[in-house]
């Protein structure tokens, strides 16, 4: 639980809204937070339990994977060159 009260913290500090959690922002604590603590095995699955929580009640939008098919690239130019 020391982990949650410490990226609160953090999130006060550096004025990151809830909304705008994301992974990127638990990395970022993470980078500073090991520069003076030593990293926990659960530190990770913690904060990602979190930010999962906070997708499924809605506070944080779900994050949006770009899928590059390049497969599809090469077949889509190849009908655009006709």
């Amino acid at each position: 639980m020391r982990i949650l009260a410490d990226f609160t913290t953090w999130m006060q500090e550096q004025q990151v809204v809830i909304t705008n959690l994301s992974v990127h922002s638990v990395n970022t604590y993470f980078l500073l937070r090991y520069q003076t603590f030593r990293p926990h095995r659960e530190d990770w699955a913690i904060l990602m339990k979190l930010l999962n929580y906070l997708v499924m009640i809605g506070i944080i939008d779900e994050p949006i994977k770009v899928v590059n098919n390049y497969a599809i690239d090469i077949y889509y130019k190849s009908f655009s060159n006709i």
